[in-house]
């Protein structure tokens, strides 16, 4: 093989680059021209590289059937074992050897087999190339030097094939991914400024149909009039620089709509100049809606803020403050730049946050530790000077703030100057303080009131007794006659008086003895009837001297009572001493008893003069007899007798209510709970 003939060979093979002319077809007459053998060939590897696959195969320049066969039982096996050297060179009856094999097999026996691998750019063997002959022969250095460049040849080859395919799979797989989403792909000309290319989704987000984006200037006149001189001044100097850029802008849609788009360009250049711009379109108006909502927002929380009483503030992650709405000076004296940037713990050591009635180190510590556990807190209290020798309270909340990824990010709040109040509840608990100490010296006087009476009994009554003994018996003359009428009618006055003075000092003393808590009752069981029937007897002869009639509607099988008879017996006497003094002549009075299970209910009534509404609160207060001018009362008694009945029947436990109508009569209606007793068992009965 000399080398006129590899330069004969070589321009053939470069005439694949001429119009219908294939590299394969190029490929085979090179070599066969340039090794001069009988038989040439192009084999091309499958992926798994266990089968070959003839493209290209020539006997004496006869075209060979092509076909594939498995490598393991070819001549060429040998070119893709691992440490091959990428050529092979095979001499002898190859024919016989490799009986499987199409390229061994087509026509006359071949003594002699060369082939040279091709591969990829990373190195992949794709085939290989080949050449036979039916003598025997050996291979020159030019001829290798051939194959080599052949072989070279045929790589980038399909390298290049390959890489077309690849970027046509890309752009297809580009323009569907486009055509789906609102995103516009574009191309423009420069310097004519006119659309090459839009993808054909512009019509649904802008309206107008795909050809009509192709028109002279349709771009800039489609731009927002308002946008339209610094958008186009903007990406003409980007481009003039080659410079890719990325802006936002509005564009009007043909039904007038105002659509807001992101634009982003790239630049491509020839030569260095700026040739032609491409990129994307986004349209962007709901992400613009939404910040022109949150713009609303923020200022409406803005003007709120300088229009509150109130005051925001914030921390960041260092729990370190990093800002104070403007309220904050007027509302606090302090200027917000000597707390900005700095902690708590570093103000308390600056001795910067100071203590007062309302606030104490413990409290402080307390609300570090809150900090920095990262918790909420809610009006956290503490003073600061005003200037004027005072301090100024003031009150913070605070809620922590973490990211979507749960991560700390520092304190949101508000703050309130709440010194009118704080002052306001010190005098409250100041004025509360006075009253404590004044009702303690009042119930003290009270106490010592109440227990001088109690101890009194035995000094007042022993005297009264003396002269009720006395004139009792001058007026019933046991010694004899007194000598005049007079001295036994003055005897009978003086009893009388002394009688009436005596039920007055018992009222007195027992008010004293309840309210010293010196009165105990002394329960046991009896009949309300008995007790109710000795109170009748009592006041019968007043009842019949007044021309007033007396009921008794007590139950026959009503259980014993358990309760103090003596109170009881003067709750009764008390209530049926007012009725007859109230009653006038041919009125009634009466007792009614009433039972529940175990409770009891007892009602004394009288047709009376009544009580107007508005004095019934008043009745059961000690020493209280009502306005002097009403026709109902008298100047008897102390007002006393409803004190100590009221008192009675709460120490059972029970409560007295007064109804009464003028003109028409009172009632007073006792409830004892749990007051009577189970006759078979002498226990409290509960049905």
């Amino acid at each position: 093989m000399t080398y006129r003939t590899v330069d004969l060979a070589i321009t053939l093979l470069s005439a694949e680059t001429r119009p219908g002319t294939s590299l394969l077809e190029a490929a085979v007459k090179a070599l066969a021209i340039g090794s001069q053998c009988c038989g040439v060939g192009i084999a091309l590897l499958s992926p798994d590289g266990k089968t070959i696959e003839l493209v290209a195969h020539t006997v004496n320049g006869a075209d060979q059937l092509l076909s594939i066969f498995a490598v393991e039982d070819s001549v060429c096996a040998a070119l893709y074992q691992p440490g091959a050297e990428g050529h092979c060179e095979l001499i002898g009856n190859l024919s016989e050897r490799f009986p499987a094999d199409p390229t061994t097999n087509g026509g006359d026996a071949v003594g002699f087999y060369y082939a040279q691998v091709f591969h990829d750019g990373v190195g992949r063997p794709l085939g290989h190339v080949f050449v036979s002959d039916s003598q025997p022969r050996q291979t020159e250095d030019v001829l290798r030097a051939f194959f080599r460049i052949v072989c070279q040849r045929i790589g980038a080859d399909c390298d290049r094939e390959r890489l077309r395919e690849q970027l046509g799979k890309s752009e297809e797989r580009s323009r569907r991914l486009v055509a789906t989403t609102d995103v516009i792909a574009w191309e423009m000309d420069l310097p004519s400024w006119r659309f090459t290319y839009v993808s054909p989704q512009v019509e649904k987000l802008f309206g107008y149909p795909q050809d009509e984006w192709y028109a002279e200037k349709f771009w800039t006149e489609k731009v927002h009039v308002e946008d339209r001189d610094w958008a186009m001044d903007y990406c003409m100097a980007l481009t003039a620089q080659s410079q890719d850029h990325d802006f936002e802008y509005r564009m009007i849609a043909k039904d007038g709509r105002v659509v807001w788009v992101r634009d982003i360009v790239t630049v491509h250049c020839d030569d260095d100049r700026p040739s032609l711009l491409s990129g994307y379109l986004i349209d962007i108006s709901a992400q613009k809606e939404t910040e022109e909502a949150l713009a609303k927002s923020e200022q409406r929380f803005r003007d709120f803020a300088e229009a509150a009483t109130d005051w925001f503030w914030e921390m960041d992650e260092n729990l370190r403050f990093s800002y104070f709405s403007e309220r904050f000076f007027e509302a606090s004296g302090v200027q917000p730049v000597h707390l900005l940037g700095k902690t708590r713990n570093e103000l308390l050591a600056e001795n910067d946050t100071v203590l007062g009635g309302t606030t104490t180190v413990t409290d402080w510590e307390h609300h570090i530790a809150t900090l920095e556990a990262h918790q909420p807190f809610q009006d956290f209290c503490h003073p600061r000077p005003d200037g004027n020798g005072g301090y100024h309270y003031l009150s913070i909340s605070g809620k922590p703030v973490f990211d979507e990824m749960g991560k700390f990010k520092g304190y949101r709040g508000s703050g309130a100057n709440i010194t009118e109040k704080v002052r306001t509840e010190m005098a409250l608990r100041e004025s509360e303080a006075q009253l404590r100490l004044q009702s303690e010296r009042a119930e003290e006087a009270s106490r010592a009131k109440s227990e001088f009476l109690a101890n009194m009994s035995h000094e007042i009554r022993t005297p009264l007794n003396a002269i009720l003994g006395f004139s009792d018996s001058m007026h019933q003359q046991i010694l004899g006659p007194l000598g005049s009428d007079k001295y036994i009618e003055y005897a009978a006055a003086i009893h009388s008086s002394g009688q009436h003075l005596l039920e007055l000092v018992n009222d007195v003393l027992d008010l004293s003895k309840i309210e010293a808590g010196r009165f105990t009752l002394s329960r046991s069981s009896f009949l309300l009837g008995d007790v109710v029937d000795s109170c009748l007897q009592i006041i019968r002869e007043r009842a019949a001297s007044a021309g007033i009639r007396l009921v008794e509607e007590i139950p026959e099988n009503l259980l014993p009572v358990f309760a103090d008879e003596r109170a009881i017996k003067q709750v009764l006497l008390n209530l049926l001493s007012n009725s007859l003094k109230y009653t006038e002549e041919g009125g009634d009075v009466k007792v009614v008893a009433v039972a529940d299970g175990a409770d009891l209910s007892i009602t004394v009534s009288d047709t009376g003069i009544g009580i107007p509404e508005s004095e019934i609160s008043f009745l059961t207060e000690a020493f209280v007899q009502g306005r002097s001018d009403q026709a109902y009362l008298t100047n008897e008694g102390t007002g006393l007798g409803l004190a100590i009945t009221d008192s009675f029947v709460k120490m059972h436990g029970g409560t007295l209510s007064i109804n009464s109508t003028v003109g028409v009569g009172t009632s007073v209606d006792i409830y004892l709970p749990k007051a009577l007793l189970d006759a078979a068992s002498g226990n409290l009965s509960i049905a």
